[in-house]
Order: C-alpha cells, then structure tokens, then sequence
C-alpha cells in the first residue's frame, strides 16, 4: 500500500478549535434509548452546520468528532465563517442539553480521513484543559483578530461574539446567534434555559458540576438583558418574559445567583 505524502506544504497554520462534550461519561454510560437519542442529537448538530457551511460555497472548514471532541480547524482567511458555525454549532448542541467547553487557537496542521496531526489542536486544548467552566476560551491572536475583522458575507463584527468573563477570559459568545435575521430568539433562549435547569435537577448533590450550569446560567442571564430591553415591554409581559427566559435563583440552593458580571468588548477600545 503506498502512503500518499502528506508534504511540508500541507502541514500549514490553520485556525483550530478543540471542544470537549461536558458529562461525556455520563451520557455514555445511559440507558441504550437515551444514549441513541444523544447520539442522534450530535449527528444532527454535526450534520446541520456542515451542511449550512456547504451551502454557502467552498470551504476549508471541518468538523471532526472523535469520542467526546470535536476538532474544528479552517484556514487563516476563514475566521468570520467558522466563528459564526462554531457559536451557532455550541447553541444548537446546548438546546439539546450537549454542553461544551473549548478552546480556540491557532497552529500547523495536517488532517486527512486517518489522521490528525496538530500543533494548533495541541495549542486550543492546552488553552482550555483546567478551565472549569463550559465555555469556548479564545486565545489572545484570534481575539485580536476579532476585535478588527467583520465576517465577509455577513456584514457582522467579529467582535460581537467576544465577551469577557468576570475572571477576565474571553470566550466566544455563542448566544449572539439569537441576533440572527430569521432565528427564532424567543424559542431558542426559552430552550437554552429548560436545557440548564433540567441539568441542575440531574445533577443534584454533585457540587463541582453544580457549578459549570451556575456559571452558565449567570452568562444566560446576562444575555437575557443585553439581548431584551425590558423598558420597550409593558409591564405585565416584562413578567411573563421574566418567568420564561430568565433562570431564578432557587434552582440552586446552594449558590446565590445574579453576582457575576460578564462585559462585552467595548467597540470604542477596539
């Protein structure tokens, strides 16, 4: 059998992105009906995002899942197209109760249907290996980057799907989907929220991954008010808007919620 060279030229920086499913084990280890269902929600997820990627043309985007990761990578001239299909990929896998956390980087590499050999794939999942919580870290080049570059096509900053946490990382803001002419924003903020309060109540009594969906529900919440402007609604639906969209303290009784203060990039620093 001969072995097609894969050559110096092939092995080139790239954009790359590692993601890890949160509860991988868990969900393996599930009844055969509900781990088939998970397995068909990541299909579907994978399927669906490939599928809107070749739909708008030729690309150098991939999406790999092996075991409980993704590999994402694109070539350096297609950050605004994978930013814009890594968050809509993350929200559509967080409507079906798939959590993700991740890094984003850049590197050399080199993917064929055998292997993958990345040192941009090592750099992403270096950047996000002890971080606790279920977010996509974005390194300092790529942010840079996004804090200049619009998205060719779309006519959207890059720079809008940056937010910083209250520990100061940046993470790539997937919820800035729900801005997207024709995306159904109510219905999928109400999911994103039912998916987080149906893993608090299965994860009751397991303080450390408590906390991931606490963390979760805090950048829900911040979303919920930089997304809706309640003073544009009567006072009655502000309540019902309230009641559908916003997580409330007391799914988690161990923890005060409402505390952290995540920030958008402020484009005047840009």
């Amino acid at each position: 059998m001969t072995i097609p060279d894969a050559g110096q030229n092939q092995y080139q920086n790239k954009i790359v992105a590692f993601l890890d499913i949160l509860g991988f084990r868990q969900k393996v280890s599930q009844n055969t009906s509900l781990a088939t269902e998970t397995i068909k929600q990541i299909d579907e997820a994978i399927s669906h995002t490939v599928g809107i990627i070749k739909s708008e043309g030729p690309t150098s985007i991939s999406i790999k899942l092996f075991s409980d990761c993704f590999c994402i990578s694109c070539d350096q001239a297609e950050l605004g197209p994978l930013i814009r299909e890594l968050s809509f990929l993350q929200l559509y896998l967080s409507t079906n109760n798939i959590f993700v956390k991740g890094g984003l980087s850049q590197g050399r590499h080199f993917e064929n249907e055998n292997i993958i050999f990345s040192e941009g794939l090592v750099n992403a999942y270096e950047l996000q290996i002890k971080d606790r919580f279920p977010r996509i870290k974005i390194d300092k080049i790529i942010s840079e980057r996004m804090r200049k570059e619009e998205c060719p096509y779309y006519g959207d900053g890059l720079v809008e799907y940056l937010i910083v946490a209250p520990d100061g990382v940046c993470f790539l803001d997937y919820l800035q989907v729900l801005t997207w002419e024709g995306v159904e924003a109510d219905d999928l903020f109400k999911e994103h929220k039912k998916a987080i309060v149906e893993e608090v109540e299965r994860n009751k009594g397991d303080y450390n991954v408590i906390e991931k969906y606490k963390w979760l529900a805090e950048y829900h919440n911040t979303k919920f008010y930089l997304l809706y402007d309640l003073d544009d609604y009567y006072e009655e639906y502000q309540k019902e808007m309230l009641n559908e969209m916003f997580i409330p303290s007391d799914i988690f009784p161990s923890f005060k919620i409402g505390t952290l203060n995540f920030s958008k990039i402020n484009l005047n620093n840009v």
